[in-house]
C-alpha cells in the first residue's frame, strides 16, 4: 500500500487516536500512512488501543499540539516533535519505532507526573535519535509527590519532616538533605526533618527521584524528578536539553525533591 497523508481533525470531539471521524479520512490510521497533528489540540490514545503509522508529526511550529500516550505504539516508523508539539508517555511500558525520533527546537518529549507510585515514565526505542538544539527531553518535577501540609515526601526516599519547624529533601542517587540546622543525620526519613535514603541503581538507572518532606503550615512544592530511558539502534545525537531535576525547597519547612534519573543506550 502506498503511504496516505491523514491529519487530525478531531471532528467527533472526543479527542481520541481511536476515534475514526477525528481523522481527515474518517479512519483511523494504519501502519502505511503519514500522521500530522497539528493546532491547539491534545489527542489521546486511550489505555488498551494502539497507534500504527509510517510517521507521525506532532506540532506545526505555531501552536500547543500534544499527543498523549496512554495506549501503546504497534507499528511506527518515524516520529517528529516540531516546535510547541510535546508527546507525552503515560505508562512504564517502552514504545519502540523503526525510524528517527527527531526532537526540534520547542518540541518536548515527557512523561505524566507521578504521585505515590511509579506509575509513568519515558521508555522509548528508535533507530536514530536526534535531540536538536532547543528540543528538550524534560521530566523535571514529575517523579513522586512532595509531602503535603505535615507529611513526609512520598517514595523510597520520601523526606521526613517535624511537624512546625522543618522538613528533609527527598534521596534517590543520594540521600537527601536535613531540613534543619545542627542536626548530625542526613538519611532515614521518617519524622525527624531528616533526608530520605538512596536507593538509585546507579549502574541501571530504572527509578524515579523522592519529594520533599512538608510541615504542618506549609504544603510541599517539591517533587522528585521522573525518568527518562532512551536506546538508539544506530545513532543518538544530543544537541537538546535532557532533564530530570527535582523541584527546590522554597525554605527549611519545605524538603527539596531528589533528581530523577536519565539512561541512554
Amino acid at each position: 500500500m502506498q503511504a496516505a497523508s491523514i491529519t487530525w481533525t478531531g471532528t467527533s470531539g472526543d479527542g481520541l487516536w481511536e476515534t475514526a471521524g477525528n481523522w481527515s479520512n474518517n479512519a483511523v490510521p494504519t501502519t502505511s500512512d503519514d500522521v500530522t497533528i497539528s493546532g491547539t489540540v491534545t489527542t489521546t490514545l486511550s489505555s488498551g488501543q494502539t497507534a500504527n503509522f509510517n510517521s507521525l508529526t506532532i506540532g506545526d511550529g505555531t501552536n500547543a499540539t500534544a499527543l498523549i500516550l496512554t495506549g501503546n505504539i504497534g507499528t511506527g516508523g518515524s516520529i517528529t516533535l516540531a516546535n510547541r508539539g510535546t508527546l507525552i508517555q503515560n505508562n512504564t511500558t517502552q514504545q519502540i519505532i523503526t525510524g528517527t525520533l527527531t526532537i526540534q527546537s520547542g518540541g518536548v518529549l515527557k512523561h505524566s507526573a507521578n504521585s505515590t507510585a511509579q506509575s509513568y515514565v519515558v521508555n522509548l526505542k528508535a533507530a536514530t535519535i536526534d535531540l536538536q538544539s532547543g528540543g528538550a527531553v524534560n521530566v523535571d518535577g514529575l517523579g513522586y509527590a512532595a509531602g503535603t501540609a505535615g507529611s513526609g515526601g512520598y517514595g523510597p526516599g520520601g523526606g521526613g519532616y517535624i511537624k512546625a519547624s522543618r522538613a528533609g529533601g527527598g534521596g534517590h542517587g543520594g540521600n537527601g538533605a536535613h531540613g534543619g540546622t545542627g542536626a548530625t543525620s542526613e538519611s532515614g526519613g521518617g519524622i525527624d526533618g531528616d533526608g530520605g535514603v538512596a536507593y538509585c541503581d546507579v549502574t541501571d538507572v530504572a527509578t524515579i527521584g523522592s519529594g520533599g518532606g512538608a510541615t504542618a503550615s506549609v504544603t510541599g512544592t517539591g517533587n522528585g524528578g521522573g525518568l527518562v530511558i532512551l536506546e538508539a539502534t544506530g545513532t543518538a545525537t544530543i544537541s537538546g536539553t535532557l532533564s530530570a531535576k527535582g523541584l527546590a525547597a522554597g525554605s527549611a519547612t519545605i524538603g527539596g525533591g531528589a533528581g530523577g534519573g536519565i539512561k541512554l543506550t
